[in-house]
């Protein structure tokens, strides 16, 4: 499954490194920029939903921001899986979608952080 990231956000890059090695061979983590705006088309995406989170696009169709993580630590080794359960349950959901929206809003303010979309 293909997972588009913000490729300007040192955050986002260094999750998307580490969600690779925690999903070897189950995604393919592309930055955001290097997609065609014809190819997001293409996948059910424009340019304004990877400029604002995080997606998967799975066989299903694109799931994006909080849940695309959920599935991320779901797929993952190790303890994590619990963790994506966790995430996608409909309490717990609402309140890591908003905390999943008030850090995309705020990423490029982080010290480390080199985002350029905002």
């Amino acid at each position: 499954m293909l997972v588009l990231f913000d490729g300007t956000c040192g955050v986002c890059r260094r999750s998307a490194a580490w969600l690779a090695r925690h999903n070897p061979d189950v995604f393919e983590f592309r930055a955001s920029q290097s997609v065609s705006d014809e190819a997001l088309a293409d996948l059910g995406l424009t340019r304004h939903h990877v400029q604002t989170a995080v997606w998967i696009v799975t066989p299903e169709g694109p799931v994006g921001a909080e849940r695309a993580i959920a599935l991320m630590l779901r797929r993952a080794h190790g303890a994590w899986p619990v963790l994506g359960l966790l995430m996608d349950l409909p309490g717990v959901r609402k309140v890591s979608g908003v905390f999943y929206r008030t850090f995309a809003k705020n990423r490029h303010r982080l010290p480390s952080s080199t985002c350029e979309v905002v």
